[in-house]
């Protein structure tokens, strides 16, 4: 019951495996309160006080204070245009960092997007300095223009990546429902913790979200609110 409902952690793997292979064989997806939860959890797996997580410059606010609150020493690397600095973050990886977090799509607060190359190479750097990466990709799938990039989780065969996603975004944000995916010895930590903070998410609510999945094709219900936002957006860039 910790980890969620059975037939949406199996809709929600479906979802996010169409567009690529994220959830692996040897992963497993649970259910969490919005990706701020997934973020939480995870640093409470991994952080004892004192330990360094990198972030990028800017980040997203709610995720930094979940690392300080828990007694991380949280160190920003600064932005390029194409996504995070490459030099800094080895830099900041080789003196022992514990987690990175990232939102190599449409950062937020950045608005940055994280290149095809420089996303393998994070990746590679992570596997080497033996870092945990932490991709929220909270905003992937509301994209206006140009082609899909390879999530990072993508890419990962040796468990080093903890994807998180959210429904906030896509469907509502009162929902507050969302969802991580990482190595199923990974997400055996986590539920433990998940147990004894919010034990589950609200069960009608999960029900609710997994009939729209049932009932509807998400992506085709993305693509249209998409079709909205886009509007506005260039609407706005031209003003």
């Amino acid at each position: 019951a910790h980890a969620g409902y059975a037939p949406l952690r199996k809709s929600f793997t479906e979802f996010i495996n169409r567009k690529g292979n994220v959830v692996k064989q040897k992963d497993d997806l649970i259910i969490t309160y919005g990706a701020v939860e997934a973020i939480f959890l995870t640093a409470s797996a991994l952080l004892a006080a004192g330990d360094k997580v990198i972030v990028e410059i800017p980040s997203y606010v709610n995720a930094i204070k979940s690392f300080k609150i828990l007694g991380g020493d949280v160190i920003g690397v600064n932005m390029d245009s194409d996504g995070v600095n490459l030099d800094e973050l080895e830099k900041a990886m080789r003196h022992g960092a514990k987690l990175y977090y990232t939102i190599p799509n449409f950062g937020n607060p950045s608005g940055v997007t994280m290149s095809y190359q420089k996303r393998r190479e994070v990746y590679d750097l992570a596997v080497k300095h033996q870092v945990l990466i932490l991709e929220d990709n909270s905003y992937g799938d509301l994209r206006y223009r140009n082609q899909r990039i390879p999530n990072i989780k993508e890419f990962d065969t040796e468990g080093v990546v903890v994807y998180v996603g959210s429904m906030s975004k896509l469907i509502a944000p009162a929902m507050r429902v969302g969802f991580m995916a990482a190595d199923k010895e990974f997400i055996n930590r986590i539920i433990p913790i998940k147990a004894v903070s919010t034990n589950g998410v609200t069960s009608i609510i999960q029900y609710a979200i997994w009939k729209m999945f049932e009932e509807n094709d998400m992506y085709v219900q993305i693509q249209k609110i998409c079709d909205v936002y886009a509007k506005k957006l260039f609407l706005m860039e031209e003003s």
